[in-house]
């Protein structure tokens, strides 16, 4: 998967998929995750970048940028690391348990 998704108000629905590179921007909702593996995708300029309803999501290598909020994570049990956030409104909103590094692997923020 390495497609572009923009000018929606729902971009991508994803259940239990893998998504791999990619842009997804000018969205109101760029990206809904249920139990997904999201790697190497470029979210910019979207209302809400990412959000993730459930638990046991994996986002690793994504870059949220420009967005008003990067991450909403209402899950459990996600794996948030190794991501890029910058001059995003508000990078993450966390409303539940979630991992957000792994060991040394952290994620990236702007001031």
């Amino acid at each position: 998967w390495n497609s572009t998704f923009n000018n929606n108000t729902k971009a991508l629905l994803l259940e239990k998929g893998i998504v791999i590179g990619g842009k997804i921007y000018n969205n109101t909702y760029g990206c809904i995750g249920y139990n997904a593996s999201i790697s190497g995708v470029l979210f910019h300029h979207n209302v809400n970048a990412l959000i993730l309803n459930y638990s046991n999501a994996t986002v690793e290598k994504c870059s949220f940028w420009k967005n008003f909020y990067g991450i909403i994570a209402n899950g459990n049990g996600n794996k948030i690391y190794h991501n890029n956030f910058v001059y995003n409104i508000k990078n993450a909103i966390d409303n539940s348990a979630n991992i957000w590094n792994l060991s040394l692997i952290d994620n990236i923020r702007s001031a």
